[in-house]
């Protein structure tokens, strides 16, 4: 992998109010580059009622895992960054031949997302639903995990106006070549090992290579869109 490089050599000569112009970070690959855009979206403010709950509340009561309302803040920052790259697409920035990625931290409520199963990155842009598990009738074994199908995500805010869960099968979001995302609290006071998962845009017009950078876990679209493969490092499959 090639290092990260600021693709503007004038960028130093430009005066400050235009120095910090563009994407967050830009990485050169042969003769194309590869945009990142990041953001550290908030649980959302008190009034919100799609707010990501704080475990710490609520003394010994049982709370639910806020997958519905950690996938809205993921779906929220990736439309945000969607129009920060029109608009720098828009100012000759980012050329044509570019790759766009969106950079998700969960460190504002890494407690919450913290947990095993689909990642909330997948779920937030491809239509998995809730998890179920298939019983052998007989036996009592279980015999398969699957997630339901799930186009939308429901808002408590703004009931019977859901958000689509499709953003990576969404031609709107084709200039986005995939989501990174990670857990990682701030200052890691949870001790999480690297955690990156990339989810590569099904629709991508400009995607970026498979294995691009060793992930903690991998996901891209096979079988013409019908199914969604994970790699994990270390793993075969």
């Amino acid at each position: 992998m090639t290092p990260v490089t600021n693709c503007l050599p004038e960028r130093k000569a430009l005066p400050p109010a235009q120095r910090d112009t563009g994407p967050d970070i830009c990485i050169r690959k042969c003769r194309r580059k590869i945009w990142i855009e990041a953001i550290a979206p908030s649980p959302g403010d008190d009034q919100n009622l799609d707010k990501v709950p704080d475990l710490f509340v609520g003394g010994d009561e049982m709370q639910d895992m806020p997958h519905r309302q950690i996938e809205l803040r993921i779906t929220g920052a990736l439309s945000t960054k969607r129009k920060a790259f029109e608009k720098y697409r828009g100012e000759g920035i980012i050329d044509e031949n570019d790759s766009c990625i969106v950079a998700v931290s969960a460190c504002q409520f890494s407690l919450e997302a913290a947990g095993e199963g689909l990642s909330h990155a997948v779920r937030a842009v491809y239509p998995f639903g809730d998890e179920f598990i298939g019983i052998n009738r007989r036996t009592l074994d279980a015999v398969r995990f699957a997630h339901s199908y799930s186009s939308h995500i429901e808002r408590a805010a703004k009931k019977g106006d859901p958000i689509l869960r499709t953003a990576f099968q969404d031609q709107r979001f084709e200039n986005i070549a995939g989501l990174i995302w990670s857990r990682l609290s701030i200052g890691n006071f949870l001790g999480q090992a690297d955690d990156l998962v990339f989810v590569h845009n099904q629709v991508a017009r400009k995607p970026v290579p498979r294995k691009w950078v060793r992930w903690y876990e991998e996901f891209y679209a096979i079988d013409g869109g019908r199914k969604l493969r994970k790699k994990k490092r270390g793993r075969r499959g």
